[in-house]
């Protein structure tokens, strides 16, 4: 991916993060790129200069089927309940992050 792209990732999840990091359960981290956790549990992270969420099976298989998400792999075993957005989605991005939240929080 072209460097101008990962910067224009990097600054719409520095955005991003910084929403949730108002919350004093949600931390960062860098496991596997940059992660922002609820009570530990990573509900969003940057991968590759695409937002990454932890969603329901049955909504990442929603967001897939109507176009809106992509399935996102690690390696080549594609994750059943994450689902990845371009920086092209960045608009949507806190809306996607925020459904991540929720379900991890309950």
């Amino acid at each position: 991916m072209p460097k101008a792209e990962n910067s224009t990732a990097d600054e719409a999840y520095a955005r991003l993060a910084a929403h949730f990091l108002k919350d004093p359960k949600v931390t960062q981290s860098d496991k596997f790129g940059k992660g922002l956790r609820l009570d530990g549990k990573v509900f969003a992270m940057l991968v590759k200069g695409e937002l990454v969420v932890k969603l329901s099976e049955t909504d990442v298989a929603s967001l897939i089927r109507e176009k809106k998400g992509k399935p996102f792999k690690h390696g080549k075993k594609a994750m059943k309940e994450w689902a990845a957005f371009p920086i092209a989605q960045s608009g949507d991005w806190q809306k996607f992050a925020k459904k991540a939240f929720v379900q991890t929080s309950v």
